[in-house]
């Protein structure tokens, strides 16, 4: 799946972020795609926070490498990231995707905060 996401984000000229995440009782994860944020500076990145660990394949960030050479004109530039931090989290911390979205610091809304809240309240 991250894969042919990488392949679909081929045709997305100006994506800057694109977050595949899932939550429920105990389990979250998110990938999550970056644009470099400028010419000069910072690579491009994927990002991998889960409550499980998991090794990319290598024809999954071949094909995101090439989404960022596409996007920002640079060769060979993009980093990985595997953020560790919420991998000890379990089901008193992660009751619903409410909770999910919450430890997954998501870059993009997905959903209203009061109703974020409201579902992690139980509404």
């Amino acid at each position: 799946m991250f894969e042919k996401a990488g392949i679909v984000a081929l045709q997305m000229p100006k994506l800057d972020v694109m977050e595949l995440w899932n939550g429920r009782r105990g389990l979250a994860c998110v990938f999550r795609y970056q644009a470099s944020r400028d010419r000069a500076g910072h690579n491009a990145k994927i990002t991998w926070r889960s409550t499980w660990p998991l090794e990319l394949e290598p024809r999954v960030c071949k094909a995101w490498a090439a989404v960022a050479v596409k996007r920002d004109k640079r060769e060979g530039e993009f980093d990985v990231v595997k953020d560790p931090e919420i991998l000890n989290f379990g089901e008193d911390e992660i009751r619903s995707h409410g909770d999910a979205i919450h430890h997954l610091q998501l870059v993009s809304e997905v959903m209203r905060p009061v109703s974020l809240w409201q579902i992690s309240r139980g509404f």
